[in-house]
């Protein structure tokens, strides 16, 4: 996993290592993501590492002024002396280090979601995204998840009334699933039947509808009666 960092420090920090692939290779010819001239390998490096989807860099010590001697590339499949001796000299470099998220791309996860570097959409893509926890969705996780709830009176109901019913019975997480114990219409309307069938069962949430007025209550201990 991808590690968030926010020191200043950090901010333009290239100690992330690279290791030499191939030496006295060609330069690319495909899956080029950018071409520069720098006069030093280490501002190759500080360019892909600033890149999230630079997969490795080409760099050429000896070049002509104005041509380019550095080459970032989003793969290292490439035909690297596929080309003649003269214009080889090039040396390819990858990293070999997990990236982190620099302070700046970190987005704002909600529910506890968090930011991470997401390549396999390939480049054009943002690669910053936010993991949302189990059940969360959503560009900022912001969507939370409806609890299932086996609920003939509420089934017709809309989608955030269960998100507000969670939220008053403080069962928020994607985890929670309300089962039935009890129903009128199937079991009867005694009074020793829904003691046996909700007794020592906590929290449970009784559910009335009449006309069309929906109330009930909220227990968080169990109920205990005699059958």
């Amino acid at each position: 996993m991808e590690q968030e960092y926010c020191m200043p420090e950090d901010y333009t920090n290239v100690a992330i290592p690279f290791r030499l692939l191939y030496g006295d290779v060609c330069h690319l010819t495909n899956n080029i993501l950018s071409e520069a001239t720098y006069d030093f390998q280490n501002h190759c490096a500080m360019k892909c590492f600033q890149y999230p989807f630079c997969a490795g860099y080409n760099f050429k010590k000896m070049y002509q002024k104005k041509s380019p001697n550095c080459q970032l590339t989003h793969t290292v499949n490439h035909n690297f002396h596929d080309c003649n001796a003269d214009d080889k000299g090039w040396i390819f470099y990858h990293p070999v280090a997990p990236r982190k998220v620099p302070c700046h791309k970190i987005k704002n996860c909600k529910n506890g979601g968090k930011t991470i570097i997401y390549l396999k959409d390939g480049p054009g893509s943002d690669p910053y995204r936010c993991e949302c926890p189990k059940g969360f969705s959503g560009d900022l996780c912001q969507i939370v998840p409806t609890p299932s709830v086996n609920s003939t009176i509420l089934s017709g109901e809309p989608a955030d009334f269960l998100t507000r019913l969670a939220s008053w019975t403080g069962t928020t997480s994607s985890t929670i699933s309300w089962k039935l114990c009890w129903r009128a219409t199937i079991h009867g309307w005694a009074c020793n039947t829904f003691h046996l069938k909700c007794d020592n069962k906590k929290p449970t949430v009784t559910i009335i509808k009449v006309g069309n007025f929906i109330f009930g209550g909220y227990a968080a201990e169990s109920w205990k009666g005699e059958t």
